[in-house]
This record gives structure tokens, C-alpha cells and sequence, in this order.
């Protein structure tokens, strides 16, 4: 293994800094591209990244119940999972709602052709064709707008 001098290491920070490629600054110092990654990491130029491993506690934020009791932790889950459900439950609307909303913001919205699968379904929407997943979307943008949550559509957004 060569030892890095100082200034191969000036070159290298100054090469990767500047947005170099590693293959390019490999030719410049006569070393690998391997060498390179390496010595990024090992000098401090360029940290390591440790990809985040979700647990199921983190997805529900429940890591605090691993102090618990087996069934003590189930029960409090239990609870906050029901919660998290019924917040979810009162997200979904009908597309009457949704068509609804985006009338009380001033735009024309009628059906044009109803399919059986419900996400193909036709509206004029300010006399522009447009299917309902775009609908949805449009409303959507109007309750990100106002910091609300999103809601999803029976048979649209499934």
C-alpha cells in the first residue's frame, strides 16, 4: 500500500471539492479509483453514509414502548395504531367532495363520461378534458396550500 503525501492529499481534497471525478483524479495521482474512495473517507474529505435502518417502532414512533412490558407495549401500540387508522379513515372522501372543493375555488367541473373503473372517468374541468386522478391531485394542491393533510378517493387513489 503507497503512502499519501501531503501534497497528494492537497490535490485530492482540492480535485474532490471541485467536482473532479474520481476516475479523472485516479489518472492524475496514479491510483485507483478504489484508493481514491478510500482515502476520501479515511482523511475526513468525505464522510461515510450510513443508510437509516426504519424499525417497525420508528414507523409508528412507538420506540419509547420498547422500555415496556411485552403487554403493556402491545396495549399502547394498540391504542395509537387505532388512532393512526381513524385519521386515515377520515381522509378518504367521496369525488363529490372533492368536486365540491374545487367549485368553491371557482372552477367549472362536470362529468363527461363515466367508466367503470373510476380512476378513467372523463370530467371537464374548465373546459379542458381531465381524467380524476388529475382531479384529485388538483384538490389536493389547493389542501397542501393551506397546510391540511391529503385526502384519497374511494376508487381513485386506491
Amino acid at each position: 500500500m503507497k503512502e499519501w503525501s501531503s501534497s497528494e492529499l492537497k490535490q485530492l481534497t482540492n480535485g474532490y471539492l471541485s467536482g473532479v471525478s474520481i476516475k479523472e483524479l485516479a489518472r492524475q495521482l496514479d491510483r485507483t479509483p478504489t484508493a481514491l474512495n478510500k482515502a476520501l473517507t479515511r482523511f475526513g474529505i468525505r464522510h461515510k453514509r450510513k443508510p437509516k435502518r426504519i424499525t417497525f417502532w420508528d414507523a409508528f414512533g412507538a420506540a419509547d414502548l420498547k422500555t415496556y412490558s411485552p403487554q403493556a407495549a402491545i396495549a399502547r401500540f394498540d391504542r395509537r395504531y387505532r388512532k393512526y387508522q381513524q385519521e386515515l379513515c377520515s381522509r378518504w372522501v367521496p369525488m363529490d367532495q372533492v368536486l365540491s372543493i374545487l367549485e368553491s375555488k371557482g372552477h367549472a367541473v362536470r362529468l363527461l363520461k363515466a367508466m367503470e373503473n373510476p380512476r378513467e372517468s372523463l370530467y371537464l374541468f374548465d373546459d379542458k378534458p381531465i381524467v380524476a386522478l388529475r382531479l384529485v391531485f388538483t384538490a389536493n394542491r389547493y389542501r397542501l396550500e393551506r397546510n391540511e393533510a391529503p385526502f384519497y378517493v374511494y376508487g381513485v387513489t386506491e
